[in-house]
């Protein structure tokens, strides 16, 4: 939002996996929104927020997880040179990962303090239960 100026709405989507059960419809979570089937801050081939973009940016096509490093099917991924800000984004992926494990925690904390509504969409996240209507 910073590097755009654009609100959280213009932003920001559900995370476009859903669950649906029993009356239920929810995502955990947001992504940035698409304008079709690329990222709404791509012009082109060029990033729009370069200098500010998120870590799931900054740090793709790695993630660390419970398994460990895992590199995504990426055509730019041996492009790079060897070292060319390797140590940035270990940097990067170890905060982004403690970031999301805390971001978890907190989504756990609220699915055990409140009931999931059933029959409207909703987005779970470290906030709370927000209604989605788009």
């Amino acid at each position: 939002m910073e590097g755009s100026g654009l609100s959280f709405e213009e932003v920001a989507e559900p995370y476009p996996e859903r669950i649906r059960d029993s009356g239920h419809d929810y995502t955990f979570g947001w992504v940035i929104r698409r304008k079709g089937d690329h990222c709404t801050f791509l012009d082109k081939s060029r990033c729009m927020i370069y200098e500010e973009r998120p870590w799931i940016c900054r740090t793709y096509p790695f993630m660390l997880d419970d398994a460990g490093l895992s590199l995504h099917p990426c055509e730019g991924a041996g492009t790079m040179g060897e070292t060319e800000g390797a140590l940035d984004i270990a940097f990067d992926l170890c905060r982004r990962r403690e970031y999301e494990q805390d971001q978890e925690d907190k989504i756990r904390t609220v699915l055990s303090s409140h009931a999931i509504p059933a029959e409207r969409p909703v987005v779970i996240d470290s906030e709370g239960i927000k209604e989605y209507h788009g």
